[in-house]
Protein backbone atom coordinates (compact mmCIF):
# COMPACT_ATOMS: atom_id res chain seq x y z
CA UNK A 1 0.00 0.00 0.00
CA UNK A 2 1.04 3.37 -0.77
CA UNK A 3 1.68 6.07 1.66
CA UNK A 4 0.35 9.32 1.20
CA UNK A 5 3.34 10.84 0.95
CA UNK A 6 4.32 9.03 -1.90
CA UNK A 7 1.48 10.10 -3.77
CA UNK A 8 3.14 13.60 -3.57
CA UNK A 9 5.61 15.00 -6.20
CA UNK A 10 7.61 18.29 -5.63
CA UNK A 11 8.76 20.09 -8.88
CA UNK A 12 11.68 22.19 -8.36
CA UNK A 13 13.50 23.94 -11.24
CA UNK A 14 17.20 24.51 -11.15
CA UNK A 15 17.37 28.29 -11.03
CA UNK A 16 15.50 27.45 -7.58
CA UNK A 17 18.54 25.71 -6.08
CA UNK A 18 21.22 27.76 -7.44
CA UNK A 19 20.71 30.55 -4.36
CA UNK A 20 21.68 28.09 -1.33
CA UNK A 21 22.46 24.55 -2.91
CA UNK A 22 23.14 23.47 0.38
CA UNK A 23 19.80 24.08 2.18
CA UNK A 24 17.80 23.11 -0.55
CA UNK A 25 20.03 19.99 -0.97
CA UNK A 26 18.81 19.25 2.39
CA UNK A 27 15.44 20.26 2.11
CA UNK A 28 14.70 17.77 0.00
CA UNK A 29 16.25 15.35 1.67
CA UNK A 30 13.85 15.81 4.40
CA UNK A 31 10.71 15.28 1.99
CA UNK A 32 12.33 12.57 0.64
CA UNK A 33 12.34 10.99 3.27
CA UNK A 34 8.96 11.50 4.78
CA UNK A 35 8.54 9.49 1.41
CA UNK A 36 7.34 12.67 -0.99
CA UNK A 37 9.38 12.35 -4.36
CA UNK A 38 11.34 15.01 -6.48
CA UNK A 39 10.81 16.18 -9.57
CA UNK A 40 13.43 17.97 -11.84
CA UNK A 41 11.66 20.53 -14.20
CA UNK A 42 12.78 22.29 -17.30
CA UNK A 43 15.80 19.86 -17.57
CA UNK A 44 18.35 20.57 -20.00
CA UNK A 45 17.80 24.51 -19.99
CA UNK A 46 19.42 25.49 -16.60
CA UNK A 47 22.55 24.27 -15.14
CA UNK A 48 22.05 21.27 -15.54
CA UNK A 49 25.57 18.85 -14.86
CA UNK A 50 25.84 15.39 -13.69
CA UNK A 51 27.41 16.43 -10.55
CA UNK A 52 23.94 18.18 -10.18
CA UNK A 53 21.85 15.14 -10.60
CA UNK A 54 24.23 12.66 -8.70
CA UNK A 55 24.26 15.42 -5.75
CA UNK A 56 20.47 15.79 -5.09
CA UNK A 57 17.79 13.16 -4.31
CA UNK A 58 15.85 13.58 -7.43
CA UNK A 59 13.34 10.70 -8.70
CA UNK A 60 12.10 12.51 -11.85
CA UNK A 61 13.53 14.32 -14.96
CA UNK A 62 11.36 16.37 -16.51
CA UNK A 63 12.96 17.63 -19.73
CA UNK A 64 12.09 21.03 -20.90
CA UNK A 65 9.55 21.61 -23.49
CA UNK A 66 12.06 23.84 -25.82
CA UNK A 67 13.47 20.25 -26.83
CA UNK A 68 10.19 19.40 -28.19
CA UNK A 69 10.76 21.20 -31.37
CA UNK A 70 13.93 19.63 -31.95
CA UNK A 71 11.72 16.30 -32.25
CA UNK A 72 11.66 17.57 -36.06
CA UNK A 73 15.31 17.10 -37.27
CA UNK A 74 17.85 14.01 -36.54
CA UNK A 75 20.39 15.94 -34.78
CA UNK A 76 17.28 16.96 -32.26
CA UNK A 77 16.45 13.10 -31.62
CA UNK A 78 19.19 12.07 -31.66
CA UNK A 79 20.07 14.68 -28.63
CA UNK A 80 16.69 13.52 -26.67
CA UNK A 81 17.30 10.14 -27.08
CA UNK A 82 20.75 10.78 -25.41
CA UNK A 83 18.58 12.54 -22.77
CA UNK A 84 16.63 10.01 -22.48
CA UNK A 85 19.23 7.32 -21.62
CA UNK A 86 20.96 9.40 -19.31
CA UNK A 87 17.88 9.06 -17.19
CA UNK A 88 17.27 5.61 -17.48
CA UNK A 89 21.02 5.14 -16.97
CA UNK A 90 20.46 6.83 -13.47
CA UNK A 91 17.38 5.12 -12.83
CA UNK A 92 15.18 8.46 -13.22
CA UNK A 93 11.56 8.99 -14.24
CA UNK A 94 11.44 10.98 -17.27
CA UNK A 95 8.86 12.97 -19.02
CA UNK A 96 8.84 15.05 -21.88
CA UNK A 97 7.11 18.69 -21.41
CA UNK A 98 5.63 20.55 -24.31
CA UNK A 99 4.03 17.62 -26.64
CA UNK A 100 1.84 19.64 -28.48
CA UNK A 101 1.75 17.60 -32.23
CA UNK A 102 0.84 14.04 -32.91
CA UNK A 103 4.15 13.63 -34.27
CA UNK A 104 5.87 14.88 -30.93
CA UNK A 105 4.46 12.47 -29.44
CA UNK A 106 4.98 9.85 -31.63
CA UNK A 107 8.92 10.63 -31.72
CA UNK A 108 9.24 11.07 -28.19
CA UNK A 109 7.34 7.35 -27.88
CA UNK A 110 9.83 6.06 -30.67
CA UNK A 111 12.35 7.53 -28.19
CA UNK A 112 11.52 5.63 -25.52
CA UNK A 113 9.59 7.97 -23.35
CA UNK A 114 6.54 6.70 -21.23
CA UNK A 115 5.61 9.78 -19.69
CA UNK A 116 5.01 13.24 -21.55
CA UNK A 117 2.83 16.54 -21.47
CA UNK A 118 1.52 18.99 -23.18
CA UNK A 119 -1.29 20.49 -24.91
CA UNK A 120 -1.66 17.73 -27.34
CA UNK A 121 -2.79 15.51 -24.51
CA UNK A 122 -4.60 18.25 -22.14
CA UNK A 123 -4.44 21.66 -21.25
CA UNK A 124 -3.90 22.54 -17.81
CA UNK A 125 -7.59 22.72 -16.07
CA UNK A 126 -8.40 23.78 -12.31
CA UNK A 127 -8.40 21.45 -9.67
CA UNK A 128 -12.62 21.90 -9.65
CA UNK A 129 -12.62 20.59 -13.23
CA UNK A 130 -10.48 17.53 -12.57
CA UNK A 131 -12.51 16.67 -9.67
CA UNK A 132 -15.30 16.84 -11.65
CA UNK A 133 -14.06 14.78 -14.47
CA UNK A 134 -12.53 12.05 -11.95
CA UNK A 135 -16.58 11.93 -10.36
CA UNK A 136 -18.16 11.55 -13.68
CA UNK A 137 -16.04 8.82 -14.33
CA UNK A 138 -16.66 6.86 -11.39
CA UNK A 139 -20.44 7.37 -11.67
Amino acid sequence: MTSQAERLVFEITETSLIADFAGARAALQRLRACGARIALDDFGTGYSSLSTLHMLPIDVIKIDRSFAVQLDDGEGRRLVRAIFNLTRSLRLECVFEGIETEMQLMEATLAGFHYAQGYFIERPVSLDVLLARQAARAA
